[in-house]
């Protein structure tokens, strides 16, 4: 489709694309006029507190899982008194992410939600496919881990990204 203004020939494509230009352009704008994230001490605090937290969930968590896999754990109250802790842990991680994102500014959670939103679509997509994959008998039955994995590395790229983009 061809539209004239003054004179000229738009084509619909052209005039779309600027006008999604613009509305990006004013949205980057409300969030921040340099469009450069730079963390405040707050936002620093806030993220070591989560890296903390979770060095203070995974490794105990990697020594549960080693100890129930390799049977050092006499009885299953131990066990299952060893999950509910690292349970607990994973709760306190989950609190600080929480914490993280409130105090966040807009950038900062548009690039947390960016990351997030390729990290859960990788996962449903991966998961999913690799389902139909078992089903058809192409490969063997994966862990659960395997598919987390995949996930925090998708996270990971996805908030690197993120903050290049805007650096």
């Amino acid at each position: 489709m061809h539209l004239t203004y003054g004179g000229s020939v738009l084509h619909t494509a052209d005039v779309k694309q600027t006008l999604l230009k613009d509305k990006w352009s004013r949205l980057m704008s409300d969030t921040k006029p340099s469009q450069h994230y730079t963390a405040t001490e707050k936002d620093r605090k806030n993220q070591r507190a989560i890296i903390y937290w979770s060095l203070g969930w995974i490794l105990p968590f990697l020594g549960t899982n080693l100890a129930i896999v390799n049977e050092w754990i006499a009885s299953d109250a131990l066990s299952v008194a060893m999950i509910v802790v690292v349970t607990g842990l994973g709760l306190a991680v989950l609190a600080a992410y929480h914490r993280f994102l409130r105090s966040a500014d807009e950038l900062m959670r548009k690039i947390q939600l960016d990351a997030l939103a390729v990290t859960v679509g990788v996962g449903v997509v991966a998961g999913f496919s690799y389902t139909l994959l078992e089903r058809a008998e192409i490969v063997g039955q994966a862990e659960a881990m395997t598919l987390v994995m995949v996930m925090v590395v998708t996270y990971i790229i996805g908030v690197v990204a993120g903050l290049r983009r805007f650096a």
